[in-house]
C-alpha cells in the first residue's frame, strides 16, 4: 500500500521573516518606551528643580514680610541678612528663613540639586537650580532652572 504524504507547511525562510518582522517591532517599541522613560525622567528632574526654586523664593519673600518696614528701596535693611547681600552676591534660606551659603539637597533617586539666590539688581533676585543628568553615552550634563523675583515690602 503506497501512502501518499502531503505537507504542507512553512518553509525555513517563510518562517525566518516572519522572525526578522516580529524583532523589528519589538525594536521599535522598545526604541519608543525608552525615549518615553527619559522624556518622563527629564520632566520629573524639571519639576523637583522648580519646586526647590519656587522654595527658595518663597522663604525670600516670607524673611521680606517678617521683616521691618524698609525705606524704599529695599537696600537698607537686613531682614535676615538677604539685602546686606552685594548684588550679584549669591545665598541660600534654611528652614528659618536665614541666610547661608549656597547650598545643595540630594533627592530619592540620587540627583543632587546645587541652588541659591542670586542678588541681580537692587529689589530683584534669581534663584537657580542645577543638577547633573546622565546624558547619551553615559556621559553627564548639567540642567538648570532659574526663577526671577522683583520683591517689595508691602505697606
Amino acid at each position: 500500500m503506497m501512502v501518499k504524504l502531503n505537507h504542507k507547511g512553512d518553509t525555513i525562510v517563510e518562517v525566518l521573516i516572519a522572525m526578522a518582522v516580529v524583532s523589528a517591532v519589538l525594536a521599535g517599541a522598545f526604541v519608543s518606551s525608552n525615549r518615553s522613560l527619559i522624556g518622563t525622567r527629564r520632566s520629573e528632574e524639571r519639576a523637583q528643580g522648580t519646586k526647590i526654586a519656587e522654595g527658595q523664593m518663597a522663604r525670600l519673600l516670607a524673611a521680606v514680610e517678617s521683616a521691618p518696614l524698609p525705606s524704599e528701596p529695599l537696600n537698607d535693611i537686613d531682614p535676615a541678612g538677604i539685602f546686606l547681600t552685594g548684588i550679584g552676591g549669591t545665598f541660600c534660606l534654611n528652614d528659618n528663613n536665614r541666610k547661608t551659603g549656597t547650598c545643595s539637597e540630594t533627592v530619592p533617586g540620587g540627583i543632587e540639586y546645587r541652588y541659591g539666590i542670586k542678588r541681580t539688581e537692587v529689589n530683584t533676585f534669581r534663584a537657580t537650580v542645577k543638577w547633573d543628568k546622565l546624558g547619551s553615552g553615559g556621559t553627564q550634563t548639567e540642567e538648570e532652572v532659574s526663577l526671577a523675583y522683583r520683591v517689595y515690602k508691602k505697606r
